[in-house]
């Protein structure tokens, strides 16, 4: 059988992972399509609804498609959920399928940042969906990315306009019933009896989501963060409107750093939905606030994973804090 596999956070799951799910299975000619539900994302923070809570949202709004499922190997196995793994373990329960990996072209174009790329993209075939506002793939495209054009299926279908980002702050500020265009009706339901994101989401209504990303700046900036730096992402990825990105240079320094960019935002009525490496000393701090992902690296893991380049196609404003002693280190360079 030729099996995709569509994962994700789906916090919530809308209406825009169902078609994509569909244009995958048509535009591939697919037998099956599973979709994975993420326990533990690696490269953002904790989804605000529970594990539990994901999976059942799912096997909700796709009851009744046909060839379409729901995994639950994410939630079953401990640890950060890493595609790599999800492969191997999909390949040794499904030994005669062959698998094809889905994902939006916002995805697809940050697989240098994944664990075990060359791994995942031998398990793997890739079939890339047009996602909504950003342009698709061409060869030379997919080639920078580190994809083979040869083992790539691009899909030229549209999918809906729908971020769950969108959908969590709307729920949260009750802003009207984002059921009717967004959410299955039995995902609506269920998020209704759960109560699900509308207790405590960041929601400060008088500061837009490019003042919080100034605001997070501003913060770095006053714990002599090296090399502060914004990176617009409106257009390009469904997972925030704007990235932070920044470094110190000791675990101590960074932790100084998130947490002033925690207490600024606090000023405003605004908390991450998780803070991910405070008390780990892995060399890497992020801070999720939603509609703004903030990094904070040691000088090392930032070259390592080189998010400026995954994003260089994104509008970048960048500052960099201007002393005397940076400018006697640029000197010397």
């Amino acid at each position: 059988m030729r099996v995709g596999v569509l994962g994700g956070t789906f916090d919530p799951v809308h209406r825009g992972h169902v078609a994509l799910a569909k244009a995958a299975l048509q535009c591939a000619s697919l037998d099956l399509v599973l979709v994975v539900p993420a326990g533990e994302p690696p490269h953002r923070g904790q989804p605000k609804a529970s594990a539990a809570d994901r999976l059942e949202m799912c096997r909700l709004a796709l009851a009744g498609e046909e060839r379409i499922e729901v995994s639950d190997i994410e939630l079953r196995r401990p640890g950060a959920s890493y595609t790599v793994d999800t492969l191997r373990g999909l390949q040794a329960e499904r030994p005669r399928d062959e698998l094809h990996l889905i994902l939006g072209w916002d995805a697809a174009r940050d697989l240098r940042s994944w664990k075990e790329r060359d791994e995942v993209l031998r398990r793997a075939r890739l079939v890339i969906v047009d996602r909504p506002g950003l342009p698709g793939p061409n060869l030379q495209d997919l080639r920078e990315s580190g994809i083979n054009p040869r083992r790539t299926l691009v899909c030229r279908q549209s999918t809906p306009d729908i971020k769950a980002s969108d959908i969590r702050r709307r729920l949260a500020r009750r802003e009207g019933e984002p059921a009717a265009d967004r959410l299955e009706a039995s995902v609506a339901a269920y998020i209704r009896e759960k109560h699900l994101y509308g207790g405590d989401m960041p929601e400060s209504p008088e500061l837009p989501s490019r003042q919080l990303a100034e605001l997070l700046i501003s913060a770095a900036e006053s714990k002599q963060a090296w090399d502060p730096m914004i990176i617009d992402l409106a257009g390009k990825t469904t997972m925030a409107d704007y990235m932070v990105i920044c470094d110190g240079e000791t675990d101590r320094q960074l932790r100084a750093i998130a947490e002033e960019m925690i207490d600024q935002a606090r000023e405003r009525r605004i908390k991450p939905l998780s803070a991910s490496g405070l008390d780990a000393g892995a060399g890497w701090i992020l801070l999720d606030f939603d509609s703004v992902l903030a990094h904070v690296f040691l000088p090392g893991e930032r070259s390592y994973y080189d998010l400026e380049a995954l994003w260089q196609a994104g509008s970048r404003h960048r500052r960099q804090r201007k002393t005397a002693l940076e400018d006697e280190d640029n000197a010397i360079v």
